[in-house]
């Protein structure tokens, strides 16, 4: 982007010149001005730029080998933010000033032009904010940033794991878990009908996002569907679109089960868990924070992979499950030929599930809330698609409607997560207010 004092240079010579007046463009400049105006005050009230500025201020002092890997990302990170949004000030309130004194049609023209370039400056770095919960480092699977910027922040997480289970409806809910690892699959490895970028102007940074998506471990129903799937996905941000995921999803169709062809209802759970797996070295003996993995608490078990198999795949005991003895939580991994290869993916996911379950309990003890996660089944569906007798899919948190369920099971999700994404930058608008 252009520095906005060589901007005032070119158009000291600009004046200078004995040229015919362009025709006035004050009128678009003010326009353009205005616009400006307004995503800089988005940015500027996105975060505490004050206490990002003092967190910094506290660490500056500290020697790279006195910090972890995380904590040296992480305050790299905010210290780019914080060069950014005062850059993006600093040449708004220049760019504001030489409009004042512009006088001829021409500085009016380059004035836009240098408006319209930090207007697009301003979309991205508002549209990152969005993505990154609008806080600093750590925050939490709701986005409210407000950690104390220590460790690693979850919206920034370029992995994620999405963990769908059946719920009420038989195999109808197995057929239902199918279907929706197979949209998670096409949005995340970019497939889907829609773009980020088409969905939202504001996104078109964020369309590499979508890099890679695979699933890790399936679990096959008795007759048709899966009882449960876990996809790994990978791209920018990744967690952090897709965090509002986590829910009830509430399918109703005519099923392809029924002779009589009558309507059902099946339901399905969706989990999404963060892993930073590029900061972190993977070992058995780490801790998630402030839970210890230590070898003498993990039960691992070997077994036959199940599903289609291959020359392989079912003949040696590849698949790989690992308990968590304290807390009982199970990660397992089958998609591999290698036992090593699934053992690294169980890991990773246990650290995923482990880091949300804590944080889900600091959020419930912040909010004084203890209740516990609904039950996929009636009343606690988060998001419906309704395949008979119209055709529609309504989420029910955020108020978002599509009128074609083909496309959203074909990884048209991006309405959906840019308005929670959205909705969820408002609150903590209002509640910083």
């Amino acid at each position: 982007m252009h520095k906005l004092g060589l901007a005032t240079h070119a158009l000291v010579l600009a004046r200078n010149r004995v040229t015919a007046a362009a025709p006035s463009s004050g009128a678009a400049l003010n326009e353009t001005l205005r616009e400006l105006g307004r995503l800089v005050h988005r940015v500027a009230s996105s975060r505490d730029w004050a206490r990002e500025r003092q967190r910094l201020a506290a660490t500056s002092g500290l020697v790279q080998h006195e910090q972890k890997k995380a904590e040296i990302k992480a305050r790299a990170h905010v210290s780019r933010l914080v060069a950014r949004h005062d850059a993006l000030v600093a040449q708004h309130s220049e760019l504001v000033q030489l409009a004042d004194a512009a006088g001829s049609g021409e500085e009016h023209a380059q004035l836009a032009d240098l408006a319209t370039e930090l207007c697009g400056e301003a979309e991205r770095l508002g549209w990152e904010l969005l993505l990154q919960g609008g806080g600093g480092g750590g925050g939490g699977a709701d986005g409210d940033g407000e950690g104390e910027g220590q460790g690693l922040d979850d919206n920034m997480a370029r992995v994620c794991y999405v963990e769908v289970k059946a719920g009420a409806g038989g195999v109808e809910s197995m057929d239902w878990v199918q279907m929706l690892a197979r949209m998670y699959a096409r949005w995340g490895s970019g497939n889907g009908p829609a773009g980020v970028a088409a969905a939202a102007a504001a996104a078109a940074a964020a369309a590499q996002t979508r890099q890679e998506a695979e699933i890790v471990d399936e679990v096959h129903g008795d007759e048709a569907g899966l009882k449960s799937a876990t996809l790994r996905l990978k791209g920018d941000n990744v967690f952090a679109w897709l965090k509002g995921e986590t829910g009830i999803h509430r399918l109703i169709r005519i099923s392809p089960f029924d002779s009589n062809a009558r309507r059902h209802t099946s339901f399905a759970s969706v989990n999404v868990y963060p892993s930073h797996e590029d900061d972190e070295d993977g070992g058995a003996d780490d801790d998630v924070d402030g839970i210890e993995l230590s070898k003498g608490e993990l039960r691992i078990d070997v077994y036959r992979a199940s599903g289609a198999g291959g020359q392989h795949v079912n003949k040696t005991e590849s698949a790989v499950r690992i308990t968590h003895l304290p807390t009982g939580t199970v990660a397992q991994s089958q998609s591999e030929r290698s036992q090593h290869q699934n053992k690294e993916h169980a890991m990773r996911l246990l650290k995923a599930k482990l880091r949300e379950q804590v944080r889900r309990r600091r959020a419930e003890e912040q909010a004084k809330r203890m209740a516990d996660r609904p039950a996929p089944a009636w009343g606690a569906q988060a998001r419906t698609y309704t395949l008979e007798p119209y055709q529609l899919v309504k989420d029910h948190r955020t108020g978002v409607e599509h009128p074609s369920p083909s496309a959203v099971l074909d990884g048209d999700l991006d309405r959906f997560l840019i308005e929670s994404l959205t909705q969820a930058a408002a609150s903590r608008s209002s509640l910083r207010a």
